[in-house]
């Protein structure tokens, strides 16, 4: 009951944010696109699969999809999660036993970033994830090799962070041949949910496409409104407001958006698509909420990755055992922007 209870606030919560964060998105849109599109650029990593991690890494990935489920994340924190995850596990050797591991150490820093504190998973959750309880300096360990091999720059834009911002601008009055009637009607909002359910359910389908992973989230995020404009019938595939808006031309778009509808490279433009629309979502927050470095007292004692007491973060560091985890230095390095 206390479970029910705790996931029904939670849902609350996200309403209530969700009205202010379209306000500050349309005041800020701008300025917000401007900053994630430069981050993108200098902050996001490669992602080159070999054969033997495609595996490895369905099984990691549904892992967190379960869990940020279960706990009702953000989708921003799953697509963060599966992205570090992702660039982590290419340009490293994992054992297969600590891969479980390493995907609960970057759902956690993902949770850093997106969520509220007390959505934070705490150690005993993290194990409650796991199938088998970890100690609190494995986490330590993993996630410090983590960081420091992503610089500790892990507050990196994902599709689904500019989704948020397209999301609010995938449908508009020039949809319309009577707007003012398309709205007095219900029909426009029809419309927008329809777009914007089926644009998450494109989004979220990319995260098992392995030839999705190196294309720029701000253009995947265009291409998923995209296709899900194609699922309408009597919308045309990209607008005026949408270019603007994106920074992005349908002839940028088009490729991205075919390879969605159809599962497939394109070959030809598709002339016609209509997938089955998912059930009816609302959005989430927008942007990353960072979270303070001080946690309650409560807390303290149980909070994920926190140092025991009388001994500082590097001491516990070295006082715990090999992460087995391997550095691939053949792989290709981040670009310095």
């Amino acid at each position: 009951m206390a479970v029910d209870l705790t996931m029904k606030n939670k849902r609350n919560d996200s309403e209530k944010s969700t009205n202010l964060c379209q306000s500050v998105c349309f005041e800020y849109q701008e300025d917000i696109l401007k900053a994630l599109k430069e981050c993108e650029s200098c902050w996001r990593h490669p992602v080159h699969f070999m054969p033997s991690q495609l595996v490895p890494r369905q099984t990691a990935l549904e892992l967190i999809r379960g869990k940020c489920t279960k706990q009702l994340y953000r989708r921003t924190t799953k697509h963060l999660a599966i992205y570090l995850l992702d660039v982590f596990l290419c340009n490293h050797y994992i054992p297969e036993e600590r891969l479980e591991l390493v995907a609960l150490t970057c759902l956690s820093l993902a949770c850093k970033i997106e969520e509220n504190d007390p959505d934070i998973p705490s150690l005993t959750m993290l194990n409650s994830f796991s199938s088998e309880p970890y100690k609190r300096a494995d986490y330590m360990a993993i996630e410090m090799t983590v960081l420091n091999f992503f610089r500790w720059h892990i507050t990196i834009p994902t599709a689904a962070t500019f989704l948020e911002v397209y999301a609010l601008h995938c449908v508009d009055e020039e949809d319309f041949a009577l707007p003012e009637v398309s709205i007095a009607t219900g029909l426009f909002d029809e419309v927008f949910d329809k777009v914007n359910a089926a644009s998450l359910d494109f989004l979220d389908g990319t995260l098992s496409k392995n030839e999705m992973a190196n294309v720029k989230p701000s253009l995947l995020a265009a291409a998923c409104v995209s296709a899900a404009r194609c699922a309408q019938p009597n919308i045309r595939a990209w607008s005026n407001r949408l270019t603007t808006v994106t920074g992005y031309e349908y002839s940028e778009v088009h490729d991205v958006c075919t390879t969605l509808v159809t599962g497939k490279l394109p070959t030809s433009p598709t002339t016609s698509f209509v997938p089955k629309l998912g059930k009816k979502r609302s959005l989430s927050e927008t942007g990353y909420q960072s979270t303070s470095d001080v946690g309650s007292e409560s807390d303290s004692a149980d909070c994920s990755f926190t140092s025991a007491a009388g001994s500082s973060y590097d001491d516990m560091l070295n006082s715990t055992c090999d992460t087995g985890i391997v550095r691939e230095t053949k792989k290709q390095k981040l670009h310095e922007c």
